[in-house]
């Protein structure tokens, strides 16, 4: 299950619990406290989002730190394919280093 799919689950949950307190009591939703209790959640969802945005900038990071590295070395045009250490790289490089950030 992706990043995505664990904080819709989460919010969907959290929504949930707090729906499920106001119905439990007998409260009707539109009463002031009802909507006060409806903070709560709310404010799980705002920090669950917080930490997944976090994670996804940090992601990004690293997804920008590679797409960097590569792009100096294909910028760099005297850099000869028939050198064994460069090329055994780029084998890495396609086998791994791509398969990690796909």
């Amino acid at each position: 299950m992706g990043p995505a799919a664990r904080l819709a689950l989460l919010a969907v949950l959290a929504l949930r619990a707090g729906a499920a307190g106001a119905a439990g009591r007998g409260d009707t939703f539109s009463a002031v406290t009802s909507v006060a209790r409806a903070l709560a959640p709310e404010r799980r969802l705002l920090a669950l989002l917080r930490r997944y945005l976090r994670g996804e900038e940090a992601r990004l990071r690293d997804l920008t730190r590679f797409y960097d590295k590569v792009l100096s070395l294909h910028e760099d045009s005297a850099t000869p394919v028939s050198n064994p250490l460069l090329a055994f790289t780029l084998i890495k490089r396609l086998q791994s280093d791509w398969r990690n950030v796909l």
